[in-house]
This record gives structure tokens, C-alpha cells and sequence, in this order.
């Protein structure tokens, strides 16, 4: 029933309410997503036990615009290379930071074998693309690029989701997370990132996957001392908004990201989100294996993992996913090509 009612619930948004959508199921589910919007893409049964995460900084992927006037726009076969290498990650969900672009992004993951979901943010900033500002997966293209209009492109956090015989699949926007900023180096006001919610219908119950990108410039410093430095204020703004995260948590929760700082002993954030969230923070394993970060000249990490309750029933190892011969695959003053850090993977299975 609850299959029917979905699939329902898909025609009457993607097929343009055709006939046979005003049921009561219908209307009732109708109301709800227009109270909370939310795309639904599919729903099928469970059968797989193994779920593989993969949070990745791609680092401005963006076409034909530009994020930074400096930027260097990948090549055809630079993003074929990363496609090459996403394949090599293996993994069932990737959570995307820094796309730009919506074409490019299915150039390295192709939509004949995943879905693609992006920030309704990218829809707000582009409303020239003529979709409204809510967060939005595809399953089929053309995929657009960055509007020919736009003088830059921008960054938004993305799912690209393996298709699979095994979930019913819903993205939202975390919008509180998006502060306004003021831009010391133009004195500009924008918007920070929204965050993006993944929700995966599985075998026993939800799985949610919530994908953040927080304010840089901000690492190494107290991230209370918002009456001294723009950033920090701002990334403090942010960590406000993030104390309430708390209320759209499921049992079964995966918080991954970019967080633009180290989350140690000595981080006071770190011992506050947790705090705050209830959610355990999970160490890496390989950092010596991230080559990508020593060539950036990074010797922190700055992405991190944290679960909820739900999924601590589960076995969960996560790792550094980028050894030192995939990334010399290509120069090593070239090695920004396959991300801003090196992505990270989370592996979750049933406890047996």
C-alpha cells in the first residue's frame, strides 16, 4: 500500500496531476508535500544490507561560468578522470559539496545509473532555469548549466544516488543553515549554503542523510568570537541555526560534510554540536593516505561523519578513499582536479 500510495503520489507531481491523482491518498499526500516541500523520485522494496556513503568537496565544479574569476574549468577528459575515479569509490550515496553546475555534475555521475538531487538554492540563485526554489532530484536530461546569464556560478551541496532495487528516495533543503554573509574582500552580502536532506525508505525503517557545507575562513579560531571576525561570526550564526538540528533528526541519521574546521579534543564546536545533536562523531581511518590534502597543503581534516542513535545498532567504518596511485593518476600540480579533500566513505551494515 504504501508503494501505491508513492507511486501515486509521483504521477501526480512529475506527470502533471493526470487523472486518477484525486484520491483521498492523493490529496492528503498532495497537501503534505505543499505544506513541506519535498520531491519524492521512486520507491521500490529493500534488499541490499550494505549502504556505502561517500562525502566528497569536489571543489567548484561548475560550466561554463566560473565560482572564482581564477578558477580553472575542467577539461572533457578531467571529468571523465573523476568519473573513472567516483566509480572506483564504489559507493551507493554520494554527498556532493561545491557543485555549480548540474551538467557537469552528470558527466561524472551518469544518469542512466544514478540519480542526481541538488539544493534548491541552486533554483533560488538561478531562477532563470524556471524551476521553483525547492530541492530537486533527476533522473533524466539534459541537465542544465550554469545559466549563460550568470556572471559566476555559485556552490550547493548535491546527492548523486546509485539506483538501486532498494529505497524510496526524498530530498528537502536545510535553509536555516543559510545566514547571510557579508564578504570582506568585495563588502557584498550573500547567502551562506543551505543544507541538503536525503531520506532513504530501507529495509526496517528511514535512513536520513543530511549533507553540510559550513562557512570557511573560520578554522583555528574560536568560533565564538563573532564580535571580532566577519567569519567566525557568520559560522557562528550558522551554529545557532545548527543547535535546532536536533528537531528533524530520525532515529537512524547520517550527518556528513564539509565543516571547514577540525572537530578534536580541543575543538570547542565539536564537544557543543555533539552535545547539542545527540549524535556520535565518528574518527577517520587512512589519514595518511589522503596525498590530495598534502598536495592542497591541508594537515587537518575538515570532513566529518557523525550518526545518530539508530545507527549506532549498525556496524559503521569510516575511511580516507583516495590512496596516493589514484591520486598521481594525473600531475601532481593537478591534483586539485579530483576535489578540494580527499572524499571520505562511510560504510554501514547491518550488525550480524
Amino acid at each position: 500500500m504504501t508503494q501505491m500510495i508513492a507511486m501515486k503520489l509521483r504521477e501526480c507531481l512529475v506527470d502533471n496531476y493526470k487523472s486518477g491523482c484525486l484520491t483521498v491518498a492523493g490529496l492528503l499526500l498532495t497537501a503534505l508535500v505543499i505544506a513541506w516541500p519535498v520531491h519524492w523520485l521512486y520507491a521500490q522494496e529493500v534488499t541490499n544490507e550494505r549502504l556505502r556513503i561517500v562525502s566528497w568537496n569536489i571543489r567548484t565544479l561548475s560550466e561554463p561560468a566560473r565560482v572564482f574569476d581564477d578558477q580553472l574549468l575542467r577539461t572533457s577528459d578531467q571529468l571523465a578522470k573523476l568519473s573513472q575515479f567516483a566509480l572506483k569509490l564504489d559507493g551507493d550515496v554520494y554527498a556532493l559539496q561545491e557543485v555549480g553546475s548540474l551538467s557537469a555534475l552528470a558527466q561524472i555521475f551518469p544518469l542512466a545509473e544514478f540519480d542526481i538531487c541538488i539544493s534548491g538554492q541552486y533554483f533560488q540563485l538561478h531562477p532563470e532555469l524556471g524551476y521553483v526554489d525547492d530541492a530537486k532530484c533527476f533522473s533524466s536530461g539534459p541537465l542544465p548549466g550554469t545559466p549563460k546569464s550568470a556572471a559566476n556560478a555559485w556552490q550547493f551541496p548535491a546527492f548523486a544516488v546509485k539506483r538501486r532495487r532498494s529505497s524510496a528516495l526524498a530530498v528537502t533543503d536545510y535553509r536555516q543553515i543559510g545566514v547571510m554573509h557579508r564578504d570582506t574582500r568585495d563588502n557584498q552580502v550573500r547567502p551562506t549554503r543551505w543544507g541538503l536532506i536525503l531520506n532513504l525508505s530501507l529495509d526496517g525503517g528511514n535512513l536520513q542523510v543530511i549533507n553540510l557545507h559550513l562557512k570557511s575562513r573560520c578554522r583555528g579560531h574560536p568560533w565564538q568570537r563573532r564580535k571580532f571576525d566577519e567569519h567566525c561570526g557568520t559560522f557562528a550564526r550558522q551554529a545557532r541555526e545548527l543547535s535546532y538540528l536536533r528537531n528533524r533528526l530520525l532515529s537512524r541519521s547520517i550527518v556528513v560534510g564539509d565543516f571547514n574546521r577540525p572537530m578534536d579534543r580541543e575543538d570547542k564546536f565539536a564537544e557543543w554540536f555533539v552535545r547539542s545533536t545527540k549524535l556520535r562523531h565518528l574518527p577517520l581511518q587512512g589519514a595518511e593516505a589522503c596525498a590530495l590534502a598534502q598536495a592542497r597543503g591541508y594537515t587537518q581534516t575538515f570532513d566529518h561523519v557523525l550518526i545518530g542513535n539508530g545507527i549506532q545498532e549498525w556496524d559503521a567504518t569510516v575511511k580516507f578513499a583516495a590512496p596516493v596511485k589514484v591520486v598521481e593518476e594525473v600531475d601532481q600540480d593537478k591534483a586539485v582536479t579530483f576535489g578540494d579533500h580527499c572524499p571520505i566513505v562511510l560504510d554501514v551494515e547491518r550488525a550480524r
